[in-house]
């Protein structure tokens, strides 16, 4: 909950935040500590949380919203804040459990019921459920592509009856009841259905209740912060003329004023309230965007039974209509059809905690209207269900509870989704400020699960839209403070103490992230293959770690903290690649600075090269560390398997083909090229060497899964400055403006322009940007800024 350090926050400006949901008091907590001192929260209803809601059915504690933590690890800080209250169970605090890669499908143990009362043995079922998930999975490779589908249930329903037409007719019947119960994803739009990004890690719960994250956040505020029992009827935005640009009314009359207003109200608040509640209205951009993304119902019901009629280490069920095989819309007769819509329940564990207690889950249409029926007639529907599909025709519930999120006048329903038609910049459009320029800009700001690009519809991706929008804030009242002028020989010793923008204008639009499909698919190869090898071999572009600074050239030495845990028991070789074309007059020093990060084994290549040397050395170094190293399963084995890895375009299999050529007289054996992405999967072993016989596996590059935040990239991108010292700068800069400016003095390149005065036209002196620019794009191009490298 760190906000970036600053002392310059403007201590008269105002913020009101709408909206008391995890997004609303993240924000408030991130101004506060950062030193805003007129931060106020106001909240419709008399409870904090939003979509977070705590409950009790009988004893147990019960979660009428949001129900897990979503991948926690690391990266997750919903995670990282429950674990730093003590909220969570020691199990969900194992780095087991955080490293466990499920790719959104947790592997919970199932049984399968069918309409007809049997119970189908899971291995018939699970190989066809796979071939669905695989084929949802394939979807996510559509953003950004014109495809003939427009949603992911059209485009399975497309996949899976071209896969099945030549099946039998029970396998096609199976399959089809199967894909059905899928379907209850259908409303997605396949455009952005690949935008969601899931975490590592086994999703957990808070034994306690959700509640309590909130509860803890909110010890974090200074006292009154949030008023309860306050909704907002209308903000009014955009009055220049007064003082405070900003007037919030709420619905007791109450008008105030403020500089900024952070909304954090859910989308489906905003699509049926924003002609009301902005004045004036939102840009047509905007509500296009509102219109087009989609915001769903997803209700929970809760069913107890006195004993349980289901196996002890179940933990979900599924029920299969085995009429449901032409995949039809059954919406046409919601009143009667409505419960087919339940795929199944969950089984709450532990069972000491939570007795014998089910949750059911239903969406979309039959969803909204189940919450028109009165408790009785929903009891009644699960009792008929429950009984149909397991054939006890005496089986009765203890008691039943189910969620209203699509009433709730606050929510109205329950998560946002991408819409048929949607795309990114739909999101992106969301979360954009108004007005994002002209002399008081960021009057209102929009937060909540719907406004963040990869984690829409989770609570982490509440909680960091909620600290984006304040650090947009933050940022706009720093100052960077100045410099002081650094000594030309102490300009390196100093570079690790530069100060660099820690917070980002990017007009709304969170940190960009790109993993490629075939990245992640990558290391999931790369994983399994794990087992068959001995040794890895680590490549990395010499260039980098050639540059005078050390702190940053290890850029991906660990590419993925799942994958690290992995390769970790298996010995390394680093080998620095592309030595033509770096500087090696640097080479001691790196060599020296690696020993010290521990990294004992090192080698430098030249792949491209028909005889080089040092890549004769390579087996030999391999052969010298395996003799010192297990060799676990492999003992026994007379051949040797290495696997090379690396970011793209760093000469992997330029190394493969070189190993081969020195030791086997052969010709390629994996494809290269000047662009990343030619490899896109574990190839098979490929031998390199006769004595001893000794394989290479060619992987992928694989970059980071995301970039933390904007400041590290800039980090990454600033492995080049010898504009430093070429324009005797005081310091390396993130600011290209900046830059020029220094340069531009440092020239003495300046143009004289008129300036429009009360007292008339006066003639001033400035720095001419052009004039840098230019010669900055000379000397680069001349080479006098370095070794940079392109690729």
């Amino acid at each position: 909950m760190d906000p970036p350090q600053t002392d310059h926050a403007h201590p008269g400006a105002s913020v009101v935040i709408v909206g008391s949901g995890v997004a609303g008091v993240c924000a408030a907590i991130r101004l506060t500590e950062a030193g805003f001192r007129h931060v106020r929260v106001l909240e419709a209803t008399g409870r904090s949380g939003g979509r977070i809601r705590t409950g009790a059915l009988g004893d147990n504690i019960i979660e009428i919203g949001a129900n897990w933590i979503h991948g926690p690890s690391e990266e997750n800080p919903v995670f990282c804040l429950a674990r730093q209250y003590g909220l969570l169970d020691p199990e969900a605090l194992t780095p087991e459990n955080q490293a466990m890669d499920v790719g959104g499908h947790p592997p919970w143990v199932p049984i399968f019921l069918t309409s007809s009362g049997r119970r189908l043995n899971a291995e018939l079922v699970v190989p066809l459920q796979m071939s669905c998930l695989e084929i949802l999975d394939e979807s996510s490779s559509f953003e950004g592509k014109a495809e003939p589908f427009d949603s992911v249930g059209k485009f399975i329903q497309s996949k899976v009856t071209e896969k099945w037409k030549d099946a039998d007719a029970a396998t096609k019947s199976l399959g089809f009841s199967v894909i059905s119960n899928i379907l209850k994803v259908e409303c997605l739009g396949l455009g952005a259905f690949s935008l969601y990004k899931t975490l590592p890690g086994l999703d957990c719960t808070f034994p306690k209740g959700y509640e309590g994250l909130i509860k803890n956040l909110l010890s974090e505020l200074p006292p009154n912060t949030v008023t309860y029992n306050c909704p907002v009827r209308c903000i009014e935005w955009n009055n220049t003329e007064a003082e405070n640009p900003v007037v919030v009314e709420c619905e007791d009359g109450q008008r105030i004023t403020a500089d900024h207003v952070i909304v954090t109200v859910s989308l489906g608040y905003l699509k049926k309230k924003h002609s009301t509640m902005f004045r004036p209205p939102l840009p047509f951009h905007k509500l296009h965007s509102i219109q087009r993304q989609g915001f769903g119902t997803n209700n929970k019901i809760f069913v107890e039974f006195d004993s349980p009629w289901w196996d002890a280490d179940c933990e979900i069920i599924y029920f299969l209509w085995e009429d449901e095989n032409a995949m039809v819309d059954q919406a046409s007769n919601i009143p009667s059809m409505w419960i087919k819509k339940l795929f199944g329940f969950t089984v709450l564990k532990p069972t000491e905690r939570y007795g014998h207690l089910l949750c059911g889950w239903i969406a979309g249409h039959e969803s909204e209207y189940m919450e028109t029926l009165s408790d009785q007639e929903v009891t009644q529907a699960v009792t008929q269900l429950v009984r149909q599909f397991t054939g006890n025709p005496v089986l009765t519930p203890k008691r039943v509870l189910r969620s209203q999120w699509f009433h709730d006048p606050w929510s109205c329903g329950s998560y946002s989704f991408p819409g048929i038609g949607s795309s990114s910049q739909d999101i992106a459009n969301l979360g954009e400020p108004l007005p994002s320029t002209g002399p008081k800009p960021l009057q209102v700001l929009f937060a909540g699960e719907a406004t963040h690009p990869c984690f829409y519809s989770t609570v982490h991706g509440a909680l960091l839209s909620g600290q984006r929008e304040a650090d947009r804030l933050i940022s706009h009242y720093s100052v960077t403070p100045a410099s002081p002028v650094i000594v030309q020989d102490e300009l390196y010793k100093a570079l690790g103490n530069v100060s660099f923008r820690s917070a980002f204008d990017f007009g709304g639009r969170d940190v960009a992230h790109w993993f490629p499909g075939h990245m992640a698919k990558g290391l999931k190869q790369m994983r399994a293959s794990m087992k068959n090898v001995d040794c890895v071999i680590e490549i990395h572009d010499a260039r980098i770690s050639s540059h005078r600074s050390t702190s940053v050239f290890i850029i991906c030495h660990f590419i993925n903290p799942v994958f690290r845990e992995t390769l970790d028991v298996r010995p390394h070789l680093l080998v620095l690649n592309k030595m033509d074309l770096a500087d090696m007059s640097q080479k001691q020093r790196i060599q020296n600075q690696l020993h010290r990060n521990g990294i004992q084994k090192v080698l430098f290549t030249d792949c491209l090269k028909q005889r080089d040397e040092n890549v004769k050395k390579l087996i030999p170094k391999v052969m010298g560390i395996l003799e010192n190293s297990p060799r676990f399963n492999r003992d026994e084995n007379l051949d040797y398997c290495l696997m090379v890895i690396g970011v793209p375009n760093v000469g992997k299999s330029s190394l493969i083909n070189s190993l081969r050529r020195t030791y086997l007289k052969k010709g390629r054996a994996s494809r290269v090229g000047g662009e990343p992405g030619i490899t896109k999967a574990v190839l098979t072993k490929i031998q390199v060497c006769e004595r001893p016989i000794m394989h290479l596996l060619d992987t992928p590059g694989v970059l980071p899964p995301k970039i933390n935040d904007v400041e590290t990239g800039m980090k990454l991108a600033y492995v080049a400055r010898d504009y430093v010292e070429r324009y005797e700068l005081q310091e390396p800069c993130d600011d290209i403006q900046n830059v020029l400016k220094r340069i531009a003095v440092k020239l003495g390149k300046t143009q004289r322009v008129k300036a429009i005065t009360g007292v008339g036209n006066v003639t001033i002196t400035v720095p001419n940007y052009s004039a840098a620019a230019y010669d900055f794009i000379r000397a680069f191009r001349k080479g006098d800024l370095g070794r940079v490298m392109l690729d």
